[in-house]
């Protein structure tokens, strides 16, 4: 099951990635999702949620498993930006 939903969830926003033109990023994170979804839901069980229930959502340790590794999987590839591409001058008002 969260191979399944995780397969269309990664789909879906592999499209929306490729079509916002971040076409390096699209594929790992479709490719990923069922993946972290399993590992997510795995985590749940572990921890003693009641995966038999078919809840929608995984618990609080799937949760931060998840998170944890699809924020790393940003960061991968992820370009980083440059301090002075971030860094906007202030405006002061002047009399």
């Amino acid at each position: 099951m969260p191979v399944i939903s995780g397969a269309a969830l990664g789909a879906a926003q592999g499209l929306v990635l490729a079509w916002h033109g971040r076409r390096a990023l699209a594929l790992p994170w479709a490719l990923a999702m069922p993946v972290l979804f399993a590992l997510g839901w795995s985590v749940a069980s572990v921890t003693g949620i009641g995966v038999d229930d078919q809840f929608t959502v995984f618990g609080r340790g799937g949760a931060l498993v998840f998170m944890l590794v699809s924020g790393l999987l940003l960061a991968r590839f992820t370009a980083a930006r440059s301090q002075a591409a971030c860094t906007r001058p202030s405006r002061r008002w002047t009399r």
